[in-house]
């Protein structure tokens, strides 16, 4: 079966069908059919499992002849209202030591209303303490500077905003406090000068040099096993992740308005720009006071 031998090497990146699948795909590729009755049956069964959980609709992907189609759905209706439930336990064909966020349920291939408990025991005060050893020494330092000078309502900005008022009165001031900003972050993030920065949001990791796509709002879902699919190198938003776990800032990662990277603000000081409210973090306090 090409295909599934394609989807196993996760020729589509988010896509993977797994050791098990491929192989059942193989051996229903040599019978007399080349499987026909095997995967009409196992769509069949997979939307009695949907009809089974709720959904009202599902799509059936590939290009498959009208014929095809009313067949599997007849196969759907020849199956007993409890069916499904059976069905959940044969197809179940996850990744070794995949990650599921709720419990199994009593019925296997299922999931209960329970959330995992090693994830629950993972976010203790403890567990949480522990992990913080292997966080990156960058990731501490710029927290530790932001909640102190970047973060609204801090001294440290209420004093880098008059500052940033007199320097942006002279060029020359202007220009020498925007190499001092890259001198700074350039070493420390590759920093590509946006002027709209995104460090905070991203664990302080710069979406402009470390991501292709420059995702400032969650991953793009082309991963393959949590892998870059263009760069040989971990996606930034699981670094991300891994980085703000420890201290309980990932239920936060993705909270908010969308952030939409002003250009026009390319090759501006993002520091000036953050402390007199130019950049999406002002539009983004904004949005959060809207009532």
């Amino acid at each position: 079966a090409p295909a599934g031998r394609f989807f196993n090497r996760w020729g589509v990146p988010g896509v993977c069908v797994s050791d098990n699948l491929r192989d059942i795909a193989n051996r229903q590729a040599k019978s007399k059919d080349r499987g026909r009755l095997f995967f009409s049956e196992l769509a069949a069964k997979q939307i009695a499992i949907l009809k089974g959980i709720g959904y009202r609709g599902v799509y059936i992907s590939g290009r498959p002849s009208l014929d095809r189609v009313q067949k599997i759905f007849e196969l759907v209706d020849s199956y007993s209202q409890e069916d499904w439930r059976e069905f959940a336990a044969e197809i179940n064909f996850s990744q070794p030591g995949e990650f599921y966020y709720y419990e199994a349920d009593e019925n296997p291939g299922l999931s209960s209303i329970n959330i995992n408990r090693d994830y629950i025991s993972s976010r203790s005060k403890f567990a949480r303490a522990k992990s913080r050893i292997g966080v990156p020494l960058q990731y501490r330092i710029g927290k530790f500077v932001h909640d102190r000078v970047f973060s609204e309502g801090s001294s440290g900005f209420k004093l880098g905003r008059s500052i940033y008022k007199q320097i942006e009165k002279s060029k020359k001031l202007s220009d020498v406090a925007h190499v001092a900003e890259q001198v700074s972050k350039v070493p420390l993030y590759s920093c590509r000068d946006c002027g709209d920065c995104s460090l905070p949001d991203i664990a302080y990791l710069c979406p402009e040099s470390q991501c292709v796509k420059n995702q400032r709002n969650g991953p793009c879902g082309g991963t393959k096993a949590g892998q870059c699919e263009i760069l040989d190198k971990e996606c930034i938003w699981i670094r991300a992740y891994d980085r703000m776990k420890p201290y309980g800032d990932e239920v936060r990662m993705l909270q908010g308005p969308v952030i939409f990277k002003d250009g026009a603000l390319q090759n501006t000081s993002a520091w000036g720009n953050t402390f007199l409210g130019r950049d999406h973090h002002a539009k983004k306090s904004d949005a959060v006071d809207e009532p």
